[in-house]
């Protein structure tokens, strides 16, 4: 019989193709052929398992229903971000909506919010953040006289955080427009009511500050007097730097203003009747302008005072070299009744002086007080544990030494 491959080829002809990844469940489970017969394969029913054959399909076509499960979640996740950028825009036009009716005074959202605001704590939002800047051009280059009222108020509020008493009604009248020093206080004021302000007033500050700054530029430039309110800005704008955290320039700003007073003379403001024969100043000083002259010194002493404490640096005035008396109350003031003898510095040290009691003075002077003792005793404290290392030291060498003589 002739076994050749051309022998037989109707039986080959005849075998049915089985295709890969189409036996059923069983056969694939059990690792043999199968052909693929419904309901139930031929090898299913000769080895009498079931009656009816589960064919799960190709990989490809399980897949289908994870790519489908897929697609679903993938749709979700998109209509999720849509309306969620649909939310945000709609609360984007919402909160533009409220920052320009902030410029409409008599509009409700002021009335009800703005004012609201302005008697309640601040928000939770950090205060070391740089606001971005309005578009001027579109409310013509000038804040409104209702806005710089209401910041004055709201910078009012929180004038002992920066060392400053002002009365805003009496303040706003002597506003001349022609004085540069005048206009710098007042920008300078405005700028840290935007500060204490929580919402959209913010965005106002780099407004105020490039206004205060070239008010205070020209002002130096033009006429250094009055004194004081040039040394009121400076020093407003010093802890404005302090608050958003911009170091450098708050500690340089600071350096310069207290060079500036002390150069002036401010450390040692006594009426002409105390002071020494033939000592003259650059700027005159009475008796009615003594008060306010005391109360500006007091403010960049307690600005220059924290400032070298907290970045570790060594007094520029010596607590020797200061004579000006304490800040008197308002009341006081305007009586004339100031207090020259062992009422400085010094005094504060002494637990003789009347200096040393809290009572009866006003807060910029209780502020003053504290931060010249704070000062004080930081300064103690680090030449007293720098001492007793020294001596500890030289005890413990001077020990050694003496081992080898024993």
């Amino acid at each position: 019989m002739d076994s050749s491959p051309t022998s037989d080829p109707p039986l080959i002809r005849g075998a049915r193709l089985i295709r890969r990844g189409v036996a059923c469940a069983s056969c694939r489970k059990k690792k043999v052929a199968c052909d693929t017969s419904k309901p139930a394969c031929g090898t299913c029913i000769r080895m009498g398992i079931d009656s009816e054959c589960d064919y799960p399909g190709s990989k490809r076509t399980q897949r289908l229903p994870y790519y489908e499960q897929r697609l679903r979640c993938l749709q979700v996740q998109v209509d999720a971000a849509e309306a969620s950028n649909a939310r945000r825009k709609r609360l984007m036009d919402k909160q533009e909506e409220w920052f320009w009716g902030v410029w409409d005074f008599s509009s409700p959202y002021f009335q009800t919010t703005r004012l609201r605001n302005a008697t309640v704590d601040g928000s939770l939002e950090p205060r070391n953040r740089i606001p971005y800047s309005v578009d001027w051009h579109l409310t013509n280059g000038e804040p409104s006289t209702e806005i710089c009222n209401f910041l004055l108020l709201v910078a009012q509020k929180h004038a002992f955080d920066f060392s400053a008493e002002f009365d805003t009604p009496s303040r706003i009248p002597s506003i001349d427009p022609n004085a540069n020093s005048h206009l710098a206080v007042l920008n300078a004021l405005c700028l840290l009511g935007c500060y204490y302000n929580p919402g959209s007033l913010n965005s106002l500050e780099p407004l105020f500050l490039r206004r205060a700054q070239r008010y205070l530029a020209k002002a130096l430039a033009d006429n250094p007097l009055p004194l004081v309110d040039i040394l009121k800005a400076s020093a407003m704008l010093a802890y404005y730097s302090f608050f958003r955290v911009r170091l450098v320039e708050a500690y340089n700003t600071t350096s310069t203003v207290i060079t500036f007073a002390k150069n002036n003379g401010l450390y040692d403001l006594w009426p002409e009747k105390y002071r020494p024969s033939g000592v003259r100043r650059i700027f005159r000083l009475s008796d009615s302008n003594l008060g306010e002259y005391i109360d500006v010194w007091w403010q960049n002493f307690s600005l220059d005072r924290g400032a070298r404490t907290f970045c570790e640096q060594p007094m520029l005035i010596p607590d020797e070299m200061i004579r000006t008396p304490w800040p008197q109350s308002r009341e006081e003031r305007a009586r004339g009744e100031f207090s020259y003898i062992d009422n400085t510095v010094l005094s504060l040290y002494s637990s003789r002086s009347s200096a040393s009691s809290a009572s009866g003075n006003s807060p910029l002077a209780l502020r003053a007080k504290c931060l010249a003792l704070y000062e004080r005793a930081t300064r103690v404290s680090t030449k007293s544990s720098t001492q007793a290392h020294s001596i500890s030291y030289n005890a413990h060498a001077f020990i050694r030494r003496l081992i080898f003589f024993l």
